[in-house]
């Protein structure tokens, strides 16, 4: 008789690397989205007095929603390709947003969405 392997069950605790990379993509896109409002909130209220200071730091929010609607796009792609494996949930014990970690964990009870109407 011949010894197979067969991959091992995921245990109860991981998060499946697909699904958590979608997770992610939505909280970054969600963050671009923010990004983007103050940047417009900013631009709106400064109107036609913008110092070159406060220019530079408009194209740095800029830069930083783009960024991270790049990073969005590359998890997503990795979670359409099939990106297989499992990690321990313990994986979010140190990120301190409780309504981030429960969404990541793909807890949806109770958790508070960022409204982008909001800005």
């Amino acid at each position: 008789m011949s010894a197979t392997s067969r991959p091992a069950a995921p245990a109860t605790d991981t998060l499946g690397l697909g699904d958590l990379n979608r997770r992610l993509a939505r909280e970054m896109r969600i963050a671009a989205s923010v990004a983007d409002d103050c940047q417009d909130a900013l631009g709106e209220d400064a109107q036609f007095h913008i110092s070159p200071e406060m220019g530079m730091r408009l194209q740095g929010l800029d830069l930083l929603s783009q960024q991270l609607i790049e990073l969005g796009k590359l998890l997503d792609r990795m979670a359409s390709d099939g990106v297989q494996g499992h990690l321990p949930s313990s994986v979010l014990n140190d990120i301190l947003l409780s309504d981030v970690k429960r969404r990541l964990g793909g807890q949806t009870d109770g958790v508070r969405v960022v409204d982008p109407e909001l800005w």
